[in-house]
């Protein structure tokens, strides 16, 4: 009974990380630019596009971790899993 318990913790965890990367996936990166020596990137979502800095929250659930000349880091709060996007066209 434990070692089910343990494979159904596991398979509801794995499907919770997937989720998650799925839903961060809707998110594209427009554009990214240099303003007053910090990067900031243009996320498009669902229903907007917002200006974003390292550290913000988006959507309340998606951390911004890191910004490069080329991609985006979110971090899922409610799971801890992150996900690299790139500029759109890459």
């Amino acid at each position: 009974a434990k070692d089910t318990q343990r494979r159904e913790a596991a398979q509801r965890e794995t499907a919770q990380r997937a989720a998650s990367r799925e839903a961060m996936g809707r998110f594209k990166v427009a554009g990214i630019l240099l303003r007053d020596g910090r990067r900031e990137a243009f996320l498009t979502g669902e229903h907007a596009t917002v200006i974003v800095r390292p550290g913000e929250t988006v959507a309340e659930r998606y951390r911004v971790d890191e910004i490069t000349l080329d991609t985006v880091r979110l971090t899922d709060v409610t799971t801890n899993v992150s996900s690299l996007l790139p500029i759109a066209g890459n």
